[in-house]
């Protein structure tokens, strides 16, 4: 038999995104769109059942909550709809706290056994939350955060006309504003690249500019469905196959980096059961106080929908 995965807010952009990229990599034999609004869901499951059909022979189909039951994976992608752009963190979180209690209810009621891989925002928070509420293990917990490495690679492969591709610039701490790019161990062909604190700082505004722009020019539809549909794909095989490629994720420490009970963005060997490891990297001074601060401010905000 093979891997079945469930999308859960599959009728939204992310959601449908991502399981379009799934269905069409045929990575599972099964992706299961469950979302309150039916029939949108059954008309991306029929649309893209179709469409990778060429490609693929993943079966694609509308479920519920007890069709979780057996899923290998689980997408969180449930949202509450993102009425103003300048919504706060808070405010994030105060809209999503029924959504997220409800999916922590029903993953630990019918999904056990799966790999929950969150995409919600704010999605430390809420990656922490659904462990904190659903009673499964912290490994089985695992927030996607791949995208913030991209726009890293990106910007330093725009500044040394490099290919994306042979780009590696790892991202720790906050998916958000407290994220923690590691310059010093940028890589480009797999030689270290050496930056001067002009570059840096320039790296980092034109990272800063790309979002802003971003954010205005979509307004309340804001999302980056395509970028995390290329990259949950990923993912989602290192899981399956327990391959154990180690990916910048967010993750639920245990006395890692000196923090605990928080998840937080550092790098992960990923396997049949989820987080197998977490790789812990000599970080300067600096970096060290700024992934502590983002862990600080990750467990201060959870505390507000956890109730804990």
């Amino acid at each position: 038999m093979g891997s079945r995965l469930a999308v859960i807010g599959a009728a939204g952009c992310v959601g449908s995104a991502a399981a379009f990229r799934l269905a069409e990599r045929g990575c599972v034999s099964e992706v299961i769109m469950i979302d309150p609004r039916e029939e949108l869901a059954r008309s991306h499951a029929m649309d893209i059942e179709q469409g990778v059909s060429e490609v693929s022979s993943t079966f694609v189909r509308f479920g519920t909550w007890p069709d979780l039951e057996g899923c290998d994976v689980a997408v969180m992608a449930a949202a509450a709809p993102v009425l103003n752009p300048a919504m706060s963190v808070e405010e994030r979180i105060a809209s999503n706290t029924g959504i997220v209690r409800e999916v922590a209810s029903q993953i630990g009621r019918y999904g056990k056994k799966a790999v929950i891989i969150t995409l919600t925002n704010p999605m430390d928070i809420i990656n922490y939350s659904l462990y904190s509420l659903s009673g499964l293990e912290a490994r089985q917990f695992v927030g996607f955060s791949w995208n913030d490495t991209l726009r890293f690679r990106y910007a330093v492969s725009r500044l040394l006309n490099a290919p994306v591709s042979e780009v590696e610039a790892p991202v720790l701490g906050e998916h958000g504003e407290l994220k923690v790019h590691l310059f010093d161990r940028v890589m480009v062909r797999s030689k270290p690249v050496s930056f001067t604190a002009e570059q840096e700082k320039g790296l980092g505004q034109s990272m800063r500019d790309w979002f802003s722009t971003f954010a205005r020019l979509s307004g309340d539809a804001r999302t980056s469905g395509w970028t995390c549909a290329m990259g949950i794909p990923r993912i989602v095989e290192a899981v399956l196959t327990g391959s154990g490629e180690i990916f910048n994720c967010s993750a639920v420490l245990n006395g890692q980096y000196g923090l605990a009970d928080v998840s937080v963005g550092v790098p992960v060997r990923l396997g049949r059961d989820g987080v197998k490891e977490v790789v812990e990297l000599s970080l300067t001074a600096a970096q060290d106080a700024a992934l502590k601060a983002a862990a600080k401010k990750i467990r201060g905000l959870a505390s507000r929908l956890t109730g804990r």
